[in-house]
């Protein structure tokens, strides 16, 4: 299944891996991690945002893509949330693998996760074309989806 089917297949989905305890006492650990994709059919691009709870960068960018998406049309573009809010490395790029944009994303985090990020990923050379950051303006936001749009 390519990534263009994965997303045209599925609007939105949670991915959830049960933890483990080693005690013999029930375990309410659960690591959780949503994975949210907005379907797009004939997408060329995914606007991947690497996202936690506790980063202070995504609470600055969030805000700013859901006005600058209310407001524009990305015909072309899947978005993508990626929670790393448990600091779970395995489950995050597994949900990567799901949200079929892991290759782009391991690439480009290799030295390691960093929130608070859009990644732009081009769908189908599984490559990361640009980068959004919480200090670009609404503006500034559009024109790079547009562009890598345009590029991917």
């Amino acid at each position: 299944m390519t990534p263009k089917t994965l997303f045209a297949a599925s609007a939105v989905f949670t991915l959830s891996l049960a933890g483990c305890s080693q005690s013999s006492a029930p375990s309410e650990t659960t690591a959780e991690l949503p994975v949210m994709i907005e379907a797009v059919e004939n997408a060329n691009l995914a606007a991947v945002l690497v996202y936690a709870d506790w980063c202070g960068s995504c609470k600055t960018l969030d805000p700013k893509l859901t006005t600058v998406k209310a407001a524009n049309t990305f015909d072309t573009t899947n978005f993508v949330t990626l929670d790393y809010t448990a600091k779970d490395k395995a489950v995050f790029f597994s949900a990567a693998d799901a949200a079929g944009v892991g290759d782009a994303v391991r690439a480009h985090l290799e030295s390691g996760v960093k929130t608070g990020q859009l990644l732009l990923v081009d769908l189908d050379d599984q490559a990361v074309i640009g980068v959004v950051k919480k200090d670009m303006d609404n503006a500034a936001i559009a024109d790079a989806i547009k562009a890598a749009q345009t590029a991917a």
